[in-house]
């Protein structure tokens, strides 16, 4: 056999060799070669290398254990839908059973409240002689049009005018937010 199609051999090959899902002459028909092609090169040393060291990366990541417990759970499904569904089956089998496969499919778990889920922050502002105001504000909401309406809603109408020293903040968020 000549050399070229041994060094032609695809990295996803070395990869599908490495995790010993299937038989390596399955493989090698897979990518055009030959029952007798395979034969020569399944014993040509940089290709046994790149196997060797492509199945200890694989194992070190977990991938190996993490595709044959997919691969078996999978064809094992069957059995067990066979089994729960079997006339003798207790209910607690039949209940058993439904949550595991619910989980499996990711169906179990409620979907995430989008308003709880995101950011909150909290601000308290001190204006002395036990006067504050407190600003609560999630991810959703704009910041500054919080501070705005506190603002306009706490000091302007239920507190006076604002400290000047602070006025002038205020009337820049409120132009930034009304103009």
């Amino acid at each position: 056999m000549d050399q070229l199609p041994i060094l032609e051999i695809p990295p996803r090959m070395v990869l599908e060799l490495a995790s010993g899902m299937r038989e390596w002459v399955e493989v090698a028909a897979d990518y055009g070669y030959s029952v007798e092609q395979w034969a020569a090169m399944r014993d040509f040393e940089p290709l046994m290398k790149s196997v060797e060291a492509k199945k200890a990366e694989l194992k070190a990541d977990g991938w190996i254990f993490r595709a044959r417990a997919a691969w078996m759970s999978e064809e094992l499904l069957g059995d067990l839908y066979l089994r729960a569904k079997d006339k003798d089956a207790s209910f607690s089998a039949l209940l058993e059973t439904i949550k595991f496969t619910a989980k499996a499919a990711g169906i179990d778990v409620p979907p995430k409240d989008v308003a709880s889920s995101g950011a909150r922050v909290s601000i308290s502002i001190d204006l002395g002689n036990g006067r504050h105001i407190s600003i609560g504000v999630s991810s959703e909401e704009a910041l500054e049009e919080k501070v705005v309406e506190a603002f306009e809603a706490d000091w302007l109408e239920n507190l006076g005018a604002p400290p000047a020293h602070m006025a002038n903040h205020a009337h820049a968020l409120y132009m930034e937010q009304h103009i």
